[in-house]
């Protein structure tokens, strides 16, 4: 009789705030690939449960994880470590898939301690935590713990070409190891309208120029720089933006 279990995959993610990182695992959980597989989606303390909502709604399976939080803290990050590999013994996961820096480092030690080779690790990298505005104590406090947990890593996957060269500059892992994989967009989800439809609808006028992003307000996405351009445009240039 043909054996018809599948493989059982769970993907560690620090915060269910919505983000890129959120939509990343959304997508991958709820795709048409994801029916061959036995997922469980395992997530840190968090307030915004947009995630694990979105997840539910889909009937995907959701593990709580009270001790991994995203901001250091030593005797809650042990408690975590211990957390997640008490979850990886109970689950008994082929594959696990670790996203976030957090979620990365954790994830490895609990990985490194439950000690099953025949489970295969790999880490989405979402920018490099030792990349963000940090004192370079943090920097290089990070950079060490992505080399060192970097060893437990079957794959590492950046999701920017220059995440990867970076990780190749620095030693964390060798290029043969690294993939780039940039997020996708769902374009049949999307509801465009023509260009003029739009801008009729905004009101703008014939010349006006639109200039903008969509992101979470964290200091690393350098929003205030974009603020700040579009003021000195306004003022200096009186340029129609909006």
């Amino acid at each position: 009789m043909e054996n018809t279990t599948k493989p059982k995959l769970l993907y560690v993610i620090t915060q269910a705030e919505w983000g890129g990182a959120q939509k990343y695992i959304f997508d991958l959980a709820t795709s048409e690939e994801a029916q061959n597989y036995d997922i469980t989606v395992a997530i840190g303390n968090t307030i915004n449960t947009t995630l694990i909502d979105k997840l539910a709604d889909k009937g995907i399976k959701i593990h709580s994880l009270k001790k991994l939080i995203r901001s250091i803290n030593p005797l809650k990050d042990l408690s975590a470590i211990s957390e997640l590999k008490n979850l990886f013994s109970t689950l008994q996961p082929n594959i696990i898939h670790l996203n976030s820096s957090k979620a990365g480092i954790i994830g490895s030690f609990a990985y490194r301690l439950w000690n099953n080779i025949n489970c295969r690790l790999i880490y989405t990298a979402h920018g490099w935590v030792f990349n963000e505005p940090l004192p370079n104590w943090k920097k290089t406090f990070y950079l060490n713990l992505e080399k060192n947990t970097a060893k437990d890593k079957n794959h590492i996957i950046c999701v920017a070409q220059s995440d990867q060269k970076i990780a190749t500059e620095k030693g964390i892992f060798p290029r043969q190891n690294l993939t780039t994989i940039h997020n996708g967009i769902d374009i049949a989800e999307m509801k465009l309208l023509e260009k003029f439809e739009a801008r009729r609808l905004l009101e703008l006028q014939p010349n006006a120029y639109i200039i903008g992003t969509i992101a979470n307000f964290y200091p690393t996405k350098g929003l205030k720089y974009l603020i700040e351009a579009m003021y000195y445009l306004d003022n200096n240039y009186n340029l129609p933006i909006y």
